[in-house]
């Protein structure tokens, strides 16, 4: 898969340049119901860096201008499948999941213990739940095997 950052430190014009790879791994349940439960687990990374903040930040604040993480996440998606007894198979999923990341600075200082770049009331949990929706299509290539392509 490729993992593309979108976040505070995006400039707009930059949005989605850079690809990193990661991977995951599902078991989806067959059946002939065009509901299907899928578990779905996986791994990635990336970085970004933004020059200076466009806003000035609060009195106090450091903001940080790099990051560097790793990720996991694994979750449990119901997919609906729009045609049966087809190849292509076009989907829609939604789910629910827990997603964890360790986000580093350029110095390699692990961002979750640094108070100074955010304000003294905010919190930062490096485990977060997630709600992943995805629109997809796979090609089923035989009884076996199929090819995919989605969203999330």
């Amino acid at each position: 898969m490729g993992i593309s950052y979108a976040g505070d430190l995006t400039v707009e014009e930059s949005s989605f340049f850079r690809f990193y790879p990661g991977g995951s791994l599902s078991v989806q349940f067959d059946g002939k119901s065009p509901v299907r439960p899928m578990l779905n687990a996986g791994y990635g990374r990336f970085s970004e860096q933004l020059d200076a903040f466009p806003v000035q930040p609060p009195v106090g604040v450091e903001p940080n201008t790099f990051v560097e993480t790793s990720f996991f996440f694994a979750d449990f998606r119901l997919q609906y499948y729009f045609f049966q007894n087809k190849r292509l198979h076009p989907y829609l999923s939604a789910g629910l999941g827990l997603f964890s990341f360790s986000p580093l600075d350029q110095e390699g200082n692990f961002l979750g213990e640094n108070i100074f770049t955010r304000l003294d009331d905010e919190s930062y949990s490096t485990t977060i739940a997630s709600f992943p929706l995805t629109a997809g299509m796979h090609f089923q290539v035989n009884d076996v095997i199929s090819l995919g392509l989605d969203y999330t």
